[in-house]
C-alpha cells in the first residue's frame, strides 16, 4: 500500500443526526461528545449504520467519578448545578461506556489513561467549572460563588490540594 492508496477525509457531524449513506466510513472518532448527546443509544445505532464492515469507532470519555466529586463540592451551594454535572458526566462515561457500546458493537476494547485534576484554590475550581460547563455560571450569583470558593479554600487549607479523578478511556469498537 502506498500513500496514494490511502484517502482521508474528515467531517464534523452531529451524532444525533448523521445525514450520510449507510456504510460510508471506515473510522469514526467521537472524542468526549456522547456526554452532550440526549439519546446515546440512538446515536450509537446511527453511527453503526454509517460504518462499513470491519470499521472502527474510537470513542473517548472521562470517568463519571469526576462529576460525582464536583457534585459533592457544589451540592450545598448549587444543588441544581451539582445534579446537572452528574447527569451529564454519567450519560457516557468510563464506568458505563463499554456496556453502551456493546449494545451496537460486538467487540469493544478499552484503553485507560489514569489522570487527576489538582486544585489549589476555590477560584481555580470555579474557572474549571466555567470552562467545562457552559451553563455553570447560570446556577449561581456572587454570594453562592463566594460560598463555594470559601468552602473549597477551607478544605484545601485543612486537607491540602483538592484532587479529583479525571482518568480518560479510549474505547475502540467494531462490529
Amino acid at each position: 500500500m502506498t500513500d496514494q492508496d490511502i484517502r482521508v477525509s474528515g467531517l464534523i457531524l452531529d451524532p444525533e443526526y448523521i445525514a450520510c449513506e449507510n456504510a460510508s466510513f471506515d473510522i469514526v472518532v467521537a472524542t468526549h461528545v456522547f456526554r452532550q448527546v440526549r439519546d446515546v443509544r440512538s446515536a450509537l445505532k446511527d453511527i453503526r449504520r454509517v460504518m462499513r464492515p470491519r470499521a472502527r469507532l474510537y470513542a473517548a470519555c472521562r470517568t463519571g467519578q469526576r462529576g460525582s466529586h464536583l457534585a459533592r463540592i457544589l451540592h450545598d451551594h448549587a444543588p441544581k448545578l451539582a445534579a446537572a454535572i452528574v447527569a451529564k458526566e454519567n450519560a457516557f462515561c468510563q464506568e458505563n461506556a463499554k456496556d453502551l457500546l456493546l449494545t451496537e458493537f460486538g467487540n469493544v476494547i478499552a484503553h485507560l489513561y489514569p489522570d487527576e485534576l489538582v486544585f489549589t484554590s476555590g477560584d481555580d475550581v470555579i474557572q474549571y467549572l466555567v470552562a467545562s460547563y457552559a451553563t455553570a455560571e447560570t446556577y449561581w450569583d456572587a454570594n453562592i460563588r463566594s460560598g463555594i470558593v470559601s468552602d473549597i479554600d477551607e478544605t484545601i487549607v485543612d486537607s491540602g490540594p483538592l484532587r479529583i479523578p479525571n482518568s480518560c478511556t479510549l474505547f475502540v469498537a467494531r462490529y
